[in-house]
């Protein structure tokens, strides 16, 4: 296992939220799997509940210039908008597949992740009585299909 990609300190086995990675004591970074970071954000998720929009940002990824060593491998790694559009900029390695998350990164994350399920919600509400609506439309319009039977122009 090589040294922290940001500041070079050793980093150190830890568990968190009972799931295992690597730990950097000066900066705060972390060392782990994609099945960690998801089960970690998702536990931070539940844990914080309801955030304000305004945690979801975008930032170009192509704005990311940096060039990050892969701890397990020694490989470069590329840079990633975790969600695809959080703005959460994360570092993959390509070869081991490992991910490094900046100190922080992680609970930006879980922010950009709560801020889009409670968008979500709040269209749901909104959007509640006219998908209702279309749903009676359509149910109306397969009865009457169903009674006409199967050839047009006449019954069964």
């Amino acid at each position: 296992m090589g040294p922290c990609p940001r500041c070079s300190e050793n980093l150190r086995d830890v568990e968190e939220l009972g799931e295992p990675l690597r730990a950097c004591a000066r900066c705060g970074g972390r060392w782990l799997t994609a099945e960690s970071l998801g089960a970690l954000v998702s536990a931070r998720v539940e844990a914080e509940g309801e955030v304000p929009e305004e945690a979801h940002l975008q930032v170009p990824l192509a704005e990311v210039r940096e060039e990050l060593t892969c701890p397990d491998c020694g490989r470069v790694m590329e840079a990633f908008n975790y969600a695809a559009d959080s703005g959460v900029i994360l570092d993959r390695c390509g070869h081991c597949g490992g991910v490094w998350v900046d100190g922080g990164e992680l609970e930006r994350a879980a922010r950009a992740v709560a801020a889009s399920r409670s968008g979500l919600q709040r269209d749901a509400k909104l959007f509640s009585a006219d998908l209702h609506r279309e749903e009676v439309r359509q149910d109306a319009l397969e009865q009457r299909d169903a009674r006409a039977g199967p050839f047009p122009g006449g019954k069964d």
